[in-house]
């Protein structure tokens, strides 16, 4: 059963920017310490993701440190001892008594240099017994911990999957949930994943089909199903394997076609896998692309013919990846065919397949886009400011 986005979802292009501006203001807040020029109360900017599994959580958290130029150190909640926060208790000097020191990923954070920022991710936290949740509170609350207090650069962020995803989550304890700043929820987007494929992975004829196939059916993109069975769900993080599985196994010795099917379908499920198979199927049938991006006349008849919305995803798809500076007046000639057909959705699918493409942006053609018609169809506006 799919739930409802919580009233605290957000987007990966929504959360990235959240988390990094945190980032950059406990940056902000450790050098004016380290400059002794703090005033004010003293601000955390912690924070809780939640989620369902494999929708990025782990991987918006490395991203928005990257940009923000912070290192980071991941503590996997659910495998950690109570005296992984605490320290190790050890005889002080003279024997008298017994003092907690500070040992491996504790010891890593209280050795942050005045100035600088280390974000420290709790990953898999609400699988993690009451004991050990328990024992970052006072880390996470008051940044001390059996008389060791850490550096004003670290900042946490903790994930956990949800209590619905049946993934071994056991609650988070009331006091620990308004610890950190707030609570958000990561809710994945079909299209910001695609364009993120798109503009991180290279650009195969396999990268196309699944990124196709997620357009034409995006019901299939995050089907997640809680099973205790050994099966998988159509998410983001298994149709990523499943890409993998076609580009890196597809064509090496021994083995077969079969294989990778069920390869697949030990990926995404067997539903998911048999529609994207029937998908790739039509992929081989598709018209000559590089022919449609050179001939007006070629674009327009494979237009007229009405294709199918399964075939239409495969192609302007497939034109936005072979899409370059030098062939942009064809391909941005066949955005406009699209648009006076009355086909606006695949002419904003392939307008946003280009849109990072710095040097297609330098082109007459993608200027006249911008300021003509189909601007509206990627979030353009052609207005002028009045004086």
């Amino acid at each position: 059963m799919k739930h409802p986005p919580s009233s605290t979802a957000m987007k990966i292009s929504e959360l990235k920017p959240w988390l990094r501006h945190s980032f950059e203001m406990t940056k902000k807040r450790a050098a004016e310490y380290a400059a002794k020029a703090f005033t004010g109360k003293r601000k955390r900017y912690d924070c809780f993701i939640a989620g369902a599994p494999g929708v990025g959580k782990s991987d918006v958290v490395m991203q928005a440190a990257a940009e923000a130029g912070c290192e980071v150190m991941v503590t996997i909640a659910v495998t950690a001892s109570p005296t992984d926060a605490r320290g190790f208790p050890a005889p002080n000097k003279d024997r008298t008594a017994a003092d907690f020191l500070p040992y491996g990923d504790i010891a890593r954070a209280m050795a942050v240099k005045a100035g600088e920022v280390l974000v420290w991710f709790l990953d898999d936290f609400g699988q993690a017994k009451d004991a050990v949740q328990a024992s970052y509170m006072q880390l996470v609350l008051t940044r001390q911990i059996n008389g060791f207090t850490l550096p004003e650069g670290v900042v946490f962020v903790l994930a956990t999957n949800r209590r619905e995803d049946r993934a071994a989550v056991r609650g988070i304890l009331e006091p620990m949930k308004s610890r950190p700043l707030t609570i958000l929820e990561l809710e994945p987007d079909m299209e910001e994943w695609c364009q993120y494929m798109l503009n991180n992975r290279p650009a195969t004829d396999h990268l196309a089909a699944l990124v196709g196939f997620m357009r034409y059916l995006p019901k299939n993109f995050n089907a997640f199903i809680p099973s205790a069975d050994m099966v998988n769900s159509p998410i983001p993080r298994t149709w990523d394997n499943s890409l993998t599985i076609l580009e890196d196994y597809s064509g090496a010795a021994g083995i077969t076609q079969e294989m990778i099917e069920k390869g697949i379908h030990g990926a995404v499920g067997k539903d998911a896998a048999n529609l994207f198979a029937s998908f790739r199927r039509l992929q081989k049938d598709l018209p000559d692309i590089p022919a449609m991006i050179s001939d007006p006349k070629a674009a327009a008849a494979f237009i007229d013919c009405e294709p199918t919305p399964s075939v239409m995803y495969a192609v302007v798809t497939a034109m936005g990846m072979r899409a370059t500076a030098q062939n942009f007046s064809g391909v941005g000639r066949f955005a406009e065919l699209l648009h006076e057909a009355g086909r606006d959705e695949y002419a904003a699918c392939l307008l946003r397949d280009v849109m990072e493409n710095e040097a297609i942006k330098l082109t007459p053609t993608f200027a006249k886009i911008v300021t003509g018609e189909l601007a509206s169809l990627v979030g353009i506006s052609t207005n002028q400011p009045e004086n």
